[in-house]
């Protein structure tokens, strides 16, 4: 990977740091693995270092960075999923779990 140091402004630098809180409250942890890396880069770190201590790979980081470095902040956001939602409610999908491990079936 190309080695260059990333520069943010102190305003880059706080809306990264509001958004890690909010993908924090979320539990989103793909989220806050991005912002996280992106903030590691930030710091100085290596790439290398950066993707063994998150556990994601380099590929992830520079595809964060490149999304970030076009369209800031709002690129790196987890997107919604396409596809047919769930047709079970959360509270229904405890429950039938509840009854599988419980050996009622």
């Amino acid at each position: 990977m190309l080695t260059f140091n990333l520069k943010l402004s102190r305003r880059q630098q706080v809306e990264l740091e509001n958004e890690l809180a909010i993908a924090e409250a979320k539990g989103d942890l793909p989220e806050v693995k991005r912002i996280l890396a992106l903030l590691s880069l930030v710091s100085g770190q290596f790439v290398e270092d950066i993707a063994e201590v998150l556990k994601i790979s380099i590929e992830t980081i520079r595809h964060a960075l490149h999304r970030f470095l076009l369209g800031g902040v709002i690129e790196i956001k987890s997107k919604l999923r396409s596809g047919r939602p769930s047709k079970l409610t959360k509270s229904q999908r405890r429950w039938d779990f509840q009854d599988f491990v419980g050996g009622r079936r």
